[in-house]
């Protein structure tokens, strides 16, 4: 009895012809959503929208057209990767200030351009207006809490953690200290920036907790090598610390060398 015969094998340009065929129809699927992309016309927007923690959260998830757009790039990386330039490198600096006896008023910069219901203000500056800024801060009156600085690429999120966490329940922690999470975009020679700072310490009186110093989300837009800066809700006694967040943001070459957007 003769041995049942197996499907002959795609010869080699038949592997070749499909491969192309999936690739082109990969490529065509980006085209198509570039040009859907591109031809809706966002909404302008102020220079700066608060978020809460569960918009941001919401935000920075993509949706299913954006999951499946990642998913042809991914598909076609190896068609297209050695012809793509190199995406621009974005350095974000952070700082946290601890200030006793010092106002905002005293520093020169005006009004925050926005406050949030818990009194949280925020101040926009230009390169030379962020460099006043450093020059006229009082060092003997206030002390760098922290100092996390990011470098991350055009249109790719970020994060950095710096602290520790802390045991509450044998399902759950805390965490101390700061995070930071970014998601930066260069468009019209600018950085438009959403971020989410908190800054958290250990309260040992009278009981320990948890307490928290910053807490902003917001989307920004924010010139080349300026920056913002972030205060917490005035202390209620005047004696009290209150807490700045000073950040900037850089476009950078692979030296680390500022660059023109």
């Amino acid at each position: 009895m003769d041995s049942p015969q197996l499907p002959e094998p795609f010869s080699q340009s038949k592997r070749l012809r499909t491969g192309i065929i999936i690739v082109a129809l990969a490529l065509l699927a980006v085209v198509i959503f570039g040009i859907v992309k591109s031809s809706k016309k966002p909404t302008p927007e102020p220079p700066l929208v608060w978020l809460d923690q569960s918009q941001f959260a919401r935000q920075m998830q993509p949706g299913r057209l954006k999951r499946l757009y990642y998913k042809v790039v991914s598909l076609t990386a190896p068609v297209w990767q050695h012809f793509r330039r190199p995406k621009t490198r974005i350095q974000i600096a952070s700082k946290i200030l601890a200030t006793k006896g010092v106002t905002t008023g005293q520093l020169g910069i005006g009004t925050a351009i926005a406050t949030n219901d818990s009194g949280t203000q925020v101040w926009i500056l230009s390169a030379a207006e962020l460099n006043d800024l450093r020059q006229r801060l009082p060092t003997n009156r206030l002390e760098v809490v922290s100092a996390p600085t990011i470098i991350t690429v055009d249109g790719l999120s970020a994060s950095i953690f710096s602290g520790y966490t802390l045991p509450q329940t044998p399902q759950t922690s805390a965490s101390i200290g700061v995070s930071i999470y970014v998601s930066p975009k260069i468009a019209s020679h600018e950085i438009q920036l959403a971020i989410n700072a908190v800054h958290t310490e250990l309260n040992h009186s009278p009981t320990p907790s948890v307490g928290t110093n910053i807490s902003a989300a917001c989307r920004i837009r924010l010139p080349n090598a300026g920056g913002v800066l972030i205060t917490s809700p005035p202390a209620k006694d005047t004696n009290g610390t209150n807490y700045w967040l000073i950040l900037s943001t850089t476009a950078i070459d692979g030296f680390g060398k500022p660059i023109k957007l």
